[in-house]
């Protein structure tokens, strides 16, 4: 019976970068393949990636929710100081004519993130339990298409690049929802980082042929 340790057959993939064709035998927990002519990663088989992923999802939507809601920054120079929340962020860029970038910021570190997380919330969880959960193929389909337009660590990336520059005029200050974000980022990579699409479909394919 095929587990989440090995791949149920023997099957073919392409290699993203080179475009090589490889026949790859079955795998068990811990290994993974390698394009045998450009060395590309082809797929991984993790350990207990169902309820690694799902921990590591629940636990970035919280730290999301919690940046959301405290002061992101805080600003003081020559007598002034002012606070801004994540939101507010956002909205200063509309506010300044920036419509269209404050949409794709808001998308791209809040919207889309929260969906992605989600959508593999769901997909773990319909993986750990008895039975799979209604549309669990749609919901990860969505997941691989939203995954590359998340952009959380490219955000915390030009806020430590503008702290440098902004730090020269005044005092900054990072409050409680930055930290929060930092460990936002630090928690989705770690979820991107061990969900390998052919072995979640491999895993749902599973449970597909035995009933489940």
């Amino acid at each position: 019976m095929p587990t989440d340790t090995q791949s149920s057959t023997t099957d073919l993939i392409a290699c993203h970068e080179c475009d090589l064709l490889v026949e790859l035998p079955q795998m068990r927990a811990g290994e993974k393949a390698l394009c045998p002519r450009c060395d590309y990663l082809l797929t991984a088989v993790k350990p207990d990636v169902e309820r690694r992923i799902f921990a590591f999802s629940l636990t970035s939507l919280l730290f999301l929710l919690f940046a959301s809601v405290f002061p992101f920054l805080g600003f003081s120079a020559k007598g002034q100081e002012r606070v801004v929340s994540l939101g507010q962020s956002v909205s200063i860029l509309a506010d300044e004519g920036s419509t269209l970038l404050a949409i794709v910021v808001l998308l791209s570190i809040v919207a889309i993130p929260s969906l992605a997380l989600i959508c593999a919330s769901y997909v773990s969880a319909s993986l750990i339990s008895d039975r799979l959960f209604p549309a669990t193929h749609r919901v990860l389909r969505f997941l691989l298409l939203m995954l590359p337009w998340s952009m959380a660590e490219i955000f915390l990336i030009g806020i430590l690049i503008s702290y440098i520059k902004i730090s020269a005029m005044a005092d900054v200050a990072f409050g409680l929802s930055f930290w929060s974000y930092v460990l936002f980022s630090v928690s989705m990579t770690a979820m991107v980082l061990h969900i390998d699409k052919r072995q979640l479909w491999t895993l749902i394919a599973a449970k597909v042929d035995h009933g489940h």
